[in-house]
């Protein structure tokens, strides 16, 4: 894992200069993913805790399965947002509530936000913490190559080099696994 972490590193470049000395947008973007990607970490060993936890234990307390796991983080993941939305000035804009924006944040909310923590709750409980996380290594990579494709933004060495290790580290991690 730590292999597919330092690919990650690479992809971001945290070191460049126009990293450092340039948009402090850039920078405050690369944190958020640092903050996005430890709360993943933190996510996954707790959510395999509870789970095993409620397994073990399911003749004491209720189980907790995937549909109210995935309830619950929505439920304090939107608790956290409003809270800090307030702090980025969230509530000074005036969204246009029309038609299109509520179906458009209703699909996103429930099919993408909401089906994927239910599958990846899911996972988590089928194959543990460490296979369903290598999911999170792959999601930079994927963001540079749609960003290569669809945006035509430029690609360097650092990036195709640390996509590559990532995909490595996900892969000896997986031929451990099967071992």
């Amino acid at each position: 894992m730590l292999i597919g972490a330092l690919g990650i590193v690479l992809v971001f470049q945290p070191w460049s200069a126009t990293v450092r000395f340039g948009d402090s947008t850039t920078m405050l973007a690369m944190l958020a993913c640092l903050g996005a990607t430890l709360s993943y970490a933190v996510a996954y060993v707790l959510m395999t805790r509870l789970l095993s936890d409620a397994q073990r234990h399911a003749s004491k307390s209720p189980t907790i399965d995937a549909v109210s796991g995935t309830a619950e983080q929505l439920f304090w993941a939107t608790g956290i947002c409003v809270a800090l939305s307030g702090v980025t000035g969230f509530w000074e804009l005036t969204p246009n509530w029309n038609t299109q924006a509520v179906v458009s944040i209703t699909i996103l909310g429930v099919l993408s936000t909401g089906v994927g923590y239910f599958l990846n709750t899911q996972l988590t409980e089928e194959l543990g913490s460490v296979k369903t996380s290598q999911v999170t290594y792959v999601i930079p990579v994927i963001g540079v190559v749609l960003g290569w494709v669809l945006l035509k933004e430029t690609v360097n060495a650092f990036q195709i080099v640390g996509g590559c290790v990532a995909l490595f580290g996900i892969w000896v991690t997986r031929s451990r696994s099967h071992r």
